[in-house]
């Protein structure tokens, strides 16, 4: 139900969701790092990341589900 029916529901144009200003956790900050370096075609960014990764990096996914490749590509 996206409109509002008999004032059940308030409309809201604000944001409702926003990201953490909270420092992320190692591999949830590689995972970003890893994205928008994909996302600015930076190859040298990206095999540094993959190479230092102690995981395989291109299978992992955030707190929404997407992966790297899916998320740098927007």
């Amino acid at each position: 139900m996206s409109l509002s029916l008999r004032g059940e529901l308030t409309e809201q144009s604000e944001m409702h969701f926003s990201h953490p200003n909270a420092e992320l956790p190692p591999m949830l900050n590689a995972l970003s790092a890893l994205g928008y370096a994909i996302q600015d075609q930076n190859l040298d960014d990206i095999q540094a990341i993959l190479r230092d990764s102690k995981v395989f990096m291109l299978n992992q996914f955030d707190y929404s589900g997407n992966t790297p490749l899916v998320s740098g590509s927007r």
